[in-house]
This record gives structure tokens, sequence and C-alpha cells, in this order.
């Protein structure tokens, strides 16, 4: 047995080993000679004095009786287990030699996810090394150059897709693509010598405002002179238009953004920041005060994993020092708050 589960660890990309896949594999393997738990349970703690496991803790036990963990960490500089190590080295390598435009970081730290990405990642290295050689890009559709990729005109728009592109640090216009624009949304509430103009990337959010604002039911906010409905898939023109609005010519403006308290729309709103520096956009703290004071200790569990990154540590240093702290303990709860909570009442 300890030799069929050798074989089984060699066979593995990944480092943490599920216990039931351990076990799973010798009953295939052994057949009418599998021995029953209580020795598959003893050649595991073997691999553990030997070196080849290391249980993981936080997992949790297994069975409490032999004291076998859900997980274990597969020790792959251990001399068996040379095959894993070996595999593993192979995908360490392949970062060092992408296209530079493509971030690396991400993966040099999870080598496990670059054997999991990889048939998605040497599509678009091998799209920006030919694009270098032939010294020109051509603009397309994002179903045309999905399919261009990936023989698959829907990839390419999948969450799948767009988390690794976050990961390699990439955007669709990076990869030449056109994004179609929905139209320029917005409602002109007043029109004063000095104004306040309040971004939303939601439109269920823009209209319950829009309403609230036209009846005057502000219970003490700030007044509200121009509501934009923002669109995150189209960031370099969303906001564009706002200099087409002649009813804004020659008035002062100051620009305020409002979502949800969410990692990745923390980080959406500062590359708005970034991309329309002459409007300095800052969060609408009183509606973002109204989730926190409401919600920070009844939020709902983040529904995708999150990315530390110092994108977001910029983005949260442009809130006040205790809209910070609130928001920090919201995100290592793992927790976040939707906008669709928000209410005026």
């Amino acid at each position: 047995m300890r030799q069929m589960l050798i074989d089984f660890l060699n066979k593995q990309h990944r480092i943490l080993i599920d216990t039931r896949d351990m076990e799973t594999y010798i009953k295939m393997k052994a057949g009418s000679e599998y021995g029953g738990w209580a020795i598959f349970a003893q050649e595991i703690k073997k691999l553990e004095s030997e070196g080849m496991l290391r249980p993981v803790i936080s997992r949790k036990l297994l069975c409490n009786e032999t004291r076998i963990y859900r997980c274990y960490r597969m020790i792959r500089s251990h001399p068996e287990l040379m095959n894993a190590s070996s595999t593993m080295m192979e995908y360490a390598q392949l970062p060092d030699s992408w296209h530079p435009k493509m971030a690396k970081e991400y993966y040099q730290n999870h080598l496990e996810e670059v054997r999991r990405d990889w048939k998605l990642i040497e599509p678009i290295d091998r799209f920006f090394k030919e694009l270098q050689e032939k010294k020109e890009g051509m603009k397309a559709r994002i179903p045309h150059r999905s399919y261009q990729l990936f023989r698959d005109q829907e990839l390419l728009g999948k969450p799948r897709m767009q988390l690794i592109l976050r990961k390699l640090n990439l955007t669709y216009e990076d990869l030449g693509c056109t994004v179609a624009s929905d139209p320029f949304v917005y409602h002109v509430i007043k029109v004063q010598e000095k104004n306040s103009v309040l971004i939303v990337d939601d439109k269920h959010t823009f209209l319950y405002v829009r309403s609230a604002f036209e009846r005057n039911d502000l219970h003490g906010l700030p007044e509200i002179n121009l509501l934009i409905l923002f669109e995150e898939h189209n960031r370099t023109t969303s906001l564009s238009y706002f200099q087409d609005l002649a009813a804004f010519h020659g008035k002062e403006a100051e620009f305020w953004y409002f979502s949800d308290i969410e990692p990745r729309k923390i980080v959406e709103w500062k590359k708005l920041h970034d991309h329309y520096q002459d409007y300095q956009i800052r969060p609408y703290l009183p509606f973002y005060e109204r989730l926190l004071n409401q919600y920070l200790f009844t939020a709902p569990p983040l529904k995708r994993k999150s990315i530390e990154s110092a994108e977001m540590r910029e983005a949260l240093a442009l809130f006040p020092r205790t809209f910070q702290e609130k928001i920090r303990l919201l995100f290592q709860a793992k927790r976040y708050i939707p906008q669709a909570a928000f209410t005026l009442e």
C-alpha cells in the first residue's frame, strides 16, 4: 500500500491532497486486497513520519480515533516524490517565458494554478508575441478575439477568464478588444453653479436614487445634481460624455462614486479614479456609512475569491481612516455588503 500511495502522490500536480482521494485511489488499485481504514491510516501516519506528508490542521480531523486529517500537504522536496517535484519545476519556469505585458507575480506564488490555467494562458502569451513580431495590432470584438484565441466565442467573456485576466493584470483593451458601448445613461436633477455628480454602477441603484432625489426624500443627505450610471466594462468612455452636457458647461462639479463594498468593486472604483484624474472622484461617504453602520456584522459571505492587491490597498487609502478600518474588518471576515441592501428609509 505504501508504494501505491507514493505512486499516487507522484501523479499529483497540486500540493494539497484530499485524504478521501488517496483512499479512493488505494481502494481501486488494491481491490479485494485493500486492508481497510486502519491499515490505510497507519500508512498515512508512516508517510507523515517520513516527511512526505504534513497534515493541514485547519481542515480538521477526518477520523478522531486514528488522528487522520481531511487534507495533507505533499512535501515535494522528499527524494521519493521527485516526479511530482520535477513536474512542478516545469510549471515554475513557465512564467519567466511569458510576454512582458503579462504580470507573473501571482502565478509565481501559486504554481498549482499555472498547471490549471496554462491552456488558457498560453494562447494569450502567443497572441502578444505574434503581435510584437507584426509590429501592429488589429481591433476586434470580444467574441471574435475569443474565437481567435480559444476557438470559443464565449470563453473570453466568462467569469473564469476574467479572473485569469485580472491575475495577469490584463484588460480587454490590452487584447485589442472593442467593447460595445451602451448609451450614456444619466439623469439631471438640478443644475446649479456648484454641482455634485453621483456615479453608480448598478441600474437598480440608479433608479432608486433617482426616484428618492426627485421626491426630495433625502433624510438629511447632501443634495445631488446629476446621477450617472457607470459602465464597468467600458471604463475608458463611460464618463467622457459628461463634457457633452451643455447644461454643466462653465459650472463647478464634484464627482462621487458608490458601489458594493466588495474587493473587486473597490479596485474598479480606483481604476475609474485614476483614469479620470481631473474629476478627482471620491467615495460618496453618506451612502457607504449607511451600509457599514447597518450591515457590518451581518454581511453575507463573499461569493468569489478575492485577490489581495496593492491596487485595493491604494483604493482603501482614499477613504477616511474610520471607513478604512471598518472595510478592512469586513474583508478580513471574507464578507461584503451589496448596494442592494442600501435604503434611504
